[in-house]
C-alpha cells in the first residue's frame, strides 16, 4: 500500500470525510488567496472538479516526510470542505479549466499571456457587486469568443476561490488540531521528527499571518463541541469574532505594516484588520465610469483606496486591463 492510500485509510478509520479522492504530484503548486496571508504557507491543496471529485496537489520536490505532511493535511482539508457549510456552496461553481486545449488550438504564447492578465485581474479586483474584472470580460466587444469563454471560466474559478479564502483560518486550524491524530498513526519515529521540523519551520515565517497556528489557537478558544459547530457552520469572519480575544492577540503578537515606519498592533485595530482579510474587502473600491468608457472606448476606472495600496498596485492592475481591454486604461482616484 503507497503513502496516499495509507494515510487515507487511517484518516477513514479515524472519522475524516477522505474517500472520492486522487493526488496528483506537481511541479508547483497554484496561486491560492491564501497568499494574502504572507507567502504560501500550505504543502498542498485540494481541487474540485466538475464532477464533484477531489484531486490532491502535492509538491514532487518535498522530501518523503514532507509529502506524507502534505497529504495527511489534504486528506483533513477534504474532510474541512465537506463539512463547512460555506464550502458545500463551491458546488455551484464548479468547473474544469483545460489551459493546455486553449493552447494547443489557440497558441501557447498568446493563450499565455491573456491568461496572465485575466489571472492578474480577477486576483487584484476582489470585490463582488460591480467588479471591474465582470465589466470588462462582458463589455469588450474586440475579445473573440474563446478569450472570452476563457475569462468566463477564471471568473467561475475566482468565485470558488473566495469562498475557500474566506475559511482558511477555519481550514488549517482544523488541519493542525486533526493532523497529529493521523500523524502517530501512520509515520516512523524518524518521518514524525522530520516532519516536526518541517511543521517548525512553517510557523517561524518571517512575515505574514502563520495561518495554521492562528486558525489553531483561533479553535482552541472553543470547547470540543462548540469546535465541530464552527468547523460546520462558521466562516473565519464570524470565528475572529468570537474567538480573537485580547489574550489571543498578546499571544500572536500581530501588528499591521501600513508602511515601513507605521506598524500598528492596537488589539481592536488588528481584529478589525483580520476581519476585513478574511472577507477580501481591504482591497480597494474598484468603479468604471461607464459613460465615460463607453463614450471614449477608453477604459475609465476610479477607486477607493486605503493607506495600504501604493501607486505600484494600480500601475500593476492598469497594464493588465489594458491587455485585455485593447485601448488606454485609466485609472483614477475618485474624488
Amino acid at each position: 500500500m503507497n503513502d496516499f492510500l495509507q494515510i487515507q485509510s487511517v484518516s477513514i478509520q479515524l472519522g475524516l470525510f477522505a474517500d472520492h479522492m486522487d493526488v496528483s504530484y506537481v511541479d508547483s503548486l497554484p496561486l491560492t488567496h491564501a497568499s494574502l496571508y504572507g507567502k504560501n504557507q500550505v504543502p498542498s491543496i485540494v481541487v474540485i472538479d466538475e464532477n464533484g471529485y477531489y484531486r490532491l496537489l502535492v509538491s514532487k520536490f518535498l522530501k518523503n516526510s514532507e509529502k506524507k505532511l502534505a497529504i495527511i493535511r489534504g486528506m483533513i482539508y477534504a474532510d474541512f470542505y465537506r463539512r463547512n457549510q460555506y464550502m458545500k456552496n463551491t458546488k455551484r461553481f464548479r468547473h474544469s479549466l483545460d489551459i493546455q486545449s486553449y493552447r494547443e488550438k489557440y497558441g501557447a504564447s498568446e493563450v499565455d499571456r491573456l491568461n496572465e492578465a485575466f489571472e492578474a485581474v480577477a486576483f487584484l479586483c476582489l470585490q463582488g457587486h460591480g467588479n471591474v474584472y465582470d465589466y470588462v470580460v462582458e463589455n469588450q466587444h474586440n475579445l473573440l469568443p474563446w478569450q472570452k469563454r476563457l475569462g468566463q471560466e477564471i471568473k467561475v474559478r475566482k468565485r470558488q476561490q473566495s469562498i475557500i479564502h474566506s475559511t482558511s483560518l477555519l481550514r488549517e486550524g482544523w488541519a493542525s488540531i486533526k493532523q497529529t491524530e493521523i500523524l502517530s498513526n501512520v509515520l516512523s519515529k524518524k518521518d514524525a521528527i522530520e516532519a516536526t521540523l518541517l511543521f517548525s519551520q512553517m510557523n517561524q515565517r518571517p512575515t505574514g499571518i502563520r495561518l495554521h497556528e492562528l486558525g489553531k489557537t483561533l479553535l482552541q478558544q472553543l470547547s470540543e463541541a462548540e469546535i465541530i459547530q464552527a468547523v460546520e457552520t462558521l466562516t473565519d469572519e464570524e470565528l475572529i469574532h468570537h474567538a480573537y480575544t485580547k489574550s489571543v492577540h498578546e499571544r500572536e503578537n500581530i501588528s499591521i505594516m501600513f508602511t515601513k515606519e507605521k506598524h500598528l498592533d492596537d488589539y481592536e485595530i488588528v481584529k478589525i484588520f483580520l476581519i476585513h482579510l478574511s472577507n477580501l474587502d481591504l482591497y480597494p473600491i474598484l468603479e468604471v465610469d461607464r459613460v465615460k468608457t463607453k463614450e471614449t472606448g477608453e477604459l475609465t476606472v476610479y477607486y477607493q483606496a486605503r493607506d495600504i495600496h501604493r501607486n505600484a498596485y494600480f500601475q500593476q492592475l492598469r497594464l493588465y486591463l489594458q491587455q485585455i481591454w485593447g485601448e488606454k486604461v485609466f485609472i483614477k482616484p475618485k474624488k
